[in-house]
């Protein structure tokens, strides 16, 4: 029962599942008949509504499902027409370019569609909106063009020497069927793949500014742009005989905290600590300690950065012991503002500076 219960729930989250009520139309539509087809199928499609929406609240929008019910309206509302009785037989491919219809005014509006949802919703939920409205932008691109092709070649089938009453059920009633089937499989097999690939994905969460997770994204999502997003950041000072250890970064060259890392999505805070000195020959390193917690603004997004301190003795040996070496608060005091550090830690320095660090001259008249 379990297993039934997570695939229905991870059908609901597919934008294919949009394409469940088009497919039950038209082939219920061969055989009983446009009017009890279309009344099952939009039933079908409110039924998929209600289920998706108690299923995820406002965590996730299936759009497939809701562009669906818009076809199925301006389908129904269609078939009421005076002229519709003439050309039910048409039913099936009147479907398709409705849908057509629907998917290139979606693709016209789509950045104005994403602006509102934006300014609706949570940043913690939105990020989850976001991306299955992406799924669906992709989806309706290729739909768009798997159904201009058809009825490019059934125009051309249409003026062809080869029409005839045998062919026209198959261009006209049975292909849209395949199209939908073989769009269904196609979308639930490149999900697939990438659930697969997600799978392997590090994730980092999401948290409020209180430190409360609220979410998570993809660690490679990170360097994007999310202002409206809060990421949880731990940073470690190693303090040694008064003096502050830094590494200085590859690329930058300019000198930073060695411990300047995201926290993993589903590890304790303390547990994850606990696994970062491990890595720096944890037998010289004291108990860590928490000197504060403070937002941080960065160009793209936000951190909460958990700065802590941690004092090491003579014997330890970091790996990064290359390019990093113990300073003295005067010698940083000598060179802020000149661009040896990040920005970032000369603006935490001066916090450990004013709670730390005692001044050398200070620490010698204490000895006397």
């Amino acid at each position: 029962m379990k297993s039934f219960k997570s695939i229905f729930q991870r059908q609901l989250f597919s934008p294919a599942i949009g394409f469940f009520p088009a497919i039950i139309f038209i082939l219920l539509d061969l055989f009983i008949g446009v009017k009890y087809a279309m009344t099952i199928a939009f039933t079908a499609n409110i039924l998929l509504v209600i289920l998706a929406l108690k299923q995820f609240k406002k965590q996730v929008y299936n759009f497939m499902i809701f562009a669906s019910i818009l076809i199925f309206g301006i389908f129904m509302a269609i078939s009421h027409l005076w002229f519709f009785k003439d050309y039910e037989f048409y039913a099936p491919i009147i479907l398709e370019f409705i849908t057509i219809f629907i998917s290139v005014i979606f693709l016209f509006t789509k950045n104005q569609i994403l602006g509102v949802l934006k300014n609706t919703f949570r940043a913690q939920y939105f990020v989850s909106i976001k991306n299955n409205f992406y799924e669906y932008v992709w989806l309706t691109t290729i739909l768009l063009k798997i159904f201009s092709v058809q009825i490019v070649l059934s125009i051309i089938y249409e003026l062809s020497p080869f029409n005839t009453e045998s062919l026209n059920s198959i261009f006209y009633r049975q292909t849209p069927l395949y199209t939908f089937v073989l769009l269904f499989i196609y979308e639930q097999i490149r999900l697939r793949f990438i659930q697969t690939n997600l799978t392997q994905e590090e994730w980092v969460p999401v948290v409020n500014e209180s430190g409360s997770v609220i979410g998570r994204i993809a660690k490679s999502e990170v360097k994007a742009e999310h202002k409206d997003l809060i990421f949880p950041v731990i940073k470690i000072a190693y303090i040694y005989n008064n003096m502050v250890y830094l590494v200085r970064d590859r690329k930058s060259g300019q000198y930073n905290w060695p411990v300047n890392r995201l926290l993993p999505y589903g590890i304790d805070l303390k547990k994850y600590i606990s696994m970062i000195l491990a890595e720096e020959n944890g037998n010289t390193l004291h108990s860590p300690r928490l000197l504060m917690k403070f937002i941080e603004t960065t160009p793209k997004h936000k951190n909460l950065v958990f700065l802590y301190t941690v004092n090491i003795d003579e014997k330890y040996s970091p790996k990064a012991k290359i390019n990093g070496k113990l300073w003295l608060a005067s010698q940083i005091d000598d060179n802020l503002g000149v661009g040896l550090f990040s920005t970032q830690f000369e603006e935490e320095y001066q916090f450990i500076r004013a709670t730390v660090l005692v001044d050398h001259d200070e620490l010698i008249s204490t000895h006397l």
